[in-house]
């Protein structure tokens, strides 16, 4: 709409040029200007379009979380502020039609929560756990954990009552065993529901 009005503008003066007291050389420059700049307007957005289009690929599907779920990469966390054992986090959770979080990628929902809390001793819950108390962990989706994320000489059950995952942001790699009863905070994680 705002680059139409100089252009009207010239055409009602263009009518009328001796009643609006304007120069008619003037409205001519003024008239080639105004096309010249929505003739550049024009090509930089169609420029963005095909870049949109070429890009369209790189989006996540279904890229929007539900609120209070942030998205991270390709998935949907929500970081609870409050501390609950493991059980009630995942109930929690559930409430929120979630569960607790089983990353594709926890280095990212590592750096989701370090950008939320900053630094500091965080320990939070994510939806690992050893369910046959077996030292044989899973996420709750039921893919078994990488070795390669376990933090040097864990899952080691310290005490032999750690069944339960957790994310801790002073260990590299990031996951460590912990008791399920313990309070922590938790991470939530929204799946998208599946198209028919």
């Amino acid at each position: 709409m705002y680059l139409l009005l100089p252009f009207l503008c010239v055409m009602v003066a263009a009518a009328h040029p001796n009643d609006l007291g304007v120069n008619p050389e003037e409205l001519h420059s003024t008239l080639i200007a105004n096309q010249l700049l929505l003739s550049q307007q024009t090509e930089l957005l169609k420029e963005m379009v095909n870049a949109a289009q070429r890009n369209k690929g790189n989006c996540p599907e279904g890229a929007s979380c539900p609120h209070p779920y942030t998205q991270v990469l390709d998935e949907c966390f929500y970081l609870s502020p409050h501390k609950l054992t493991w059980e009630k986090a995942r109930q929690h959770c559930q409430g929120m039609m979630g569960d607790l979080a089983s990353p594709k990628h926890p280095y990212a929902l590592k750096s989701f929560i370090l950008n939320l809390l900053g630094t500091g001793d965080i320990v939070v819950f994510l939806g690992g756990q050893d369910e046959n108390k077996n030292r044989h962990f899973k996420w709750l989706d039921g893919r078994v954990i990488a070795n390669n994320y376990w933090y040097p000489g864990e899952p080691n059950n310290s005490g032999g009552s750690e069944f339960c995952v957790n994310l801790m942001n002073s260990l590299h790699p990031l996951l460590n065993d912990v008791s399920c009863t313990a309070d922590h905070l938790f991470a939530c994680q929204y799946y998208r529901p599946k198209a028919n």
